[in-house]
């Protein structure tokens, strides 16, 4: 974990290891929206919840069983839930999983349970966009393909409707790469989807370099998209215009393809 100060600084403020609690690397990690709390997901399916304050001094609790498959991607869904006679009375605190056999799962912050939700025939889940009204979801996989979901929500009490489990005949498929596709990201107005994928990063018919991407993520407002490179680069992309001057590089030698990149 670092910590960038307002001239640049980078300062390393401490680690996290899982040690022998897990048997497969990290494959993702992501702080929820109001930075309360940070997510690790593994390989062999666990995955931690930690406190987003200082997560590399929230102690040891044991992991969470997430798939047998493993995990592969993460994204949190956080909705005001309704009383039909008191009003509001809470949200509704999810953390959505992808899997590796091509599923999506739902972990219930509050109750602590977890259901399936998705199937959606990609393969890797490789990752998971919630748009920022809330009534979009996407997912991207080993297939190429995009999938568009309604995240449609019970009349009653707005909780997200997860019964039955829903297939890719539900969503919209776009296709934006010809092999896998590593990620995706929604501006806010929902009126543009960008995909990074091994070959090329598209957006609508336009598109940018021909190397690899391995995460993405735009920037609150939509004005800056960020996306990391092999080998620990990570560029800027602002939407409409044009490139960032400057490139920021983390750890050249070490970061893999499949890292991930997250900007608040």
């Amino acid at each position: 974990f670092w910590s960038l100060a307002p001239d640049g600084t980078v300062t390393l403020e401490g680690q996290f290891s899982a040690g022998g609690q897990a048997l497969k690397g990290m494959n993702a990690a992501a702080y929820s929206p109001d930075g309360k709390t940070f997510v690790m997901i593994f390989g062999d399916g666990h995955f931690w919840i930690r406190d987003g304050e200082q997560p590399w001094n929230a102690g040891s609790p044991a992991p969470l069983n997430g798939d047998i498959s493993g995990l592969m991607s993460i994204a949190f869904y956080n909705y005001p839930l309704i009383d039909a006679t008191s009003g509001a009375y809470g949200n509704e605190e999810l953390i959505m999983l992808g899997t590796r056999d091509g599923h999506v799962k739902t972990y219930n912050a509050n109750t602590k349970t977890m259901r399936n939700y998705l199937e959606t025939g990609q393969g890797l889940v490789t990752s998971l966009t919630v748009s920022e009204d809330k009534n979009l979801l996407l997912t991207t996989g080993s297939t190429g393909t995009i999938l568009v979901w309604q995240l449609v929500r019970d009349t009653h009490d707005e909780s997200l409707d997860q019964s039955p489990t829903r297939t890719p005949g539900d969503s919209i498929m776009l296709r934006g790469q010809r092999d896998v596709t590593y990620s995706a990201a929604i501006t806010p107005d929902n009126g543009l989807i960008v995909t990074g994928g091994a070959s090329a990063l598209t957006g609508g018919s336009g598109q940018h370099s021909t190397s690899g991407r391995s995460a993405l993520v735009s920037s609150p407002g939509s004005r800056v998209l960020f996306w990391k490179k092999q080998r620990g680069y990570v560029d800027g992309f602002i939407l409409p215009g044009d490139t960032l001057p400057s490139t920021w590089v983390s750890q050249p030698a070490s970061i893999l393809t499949g890292g991930a990149v997250q900007a608040f």
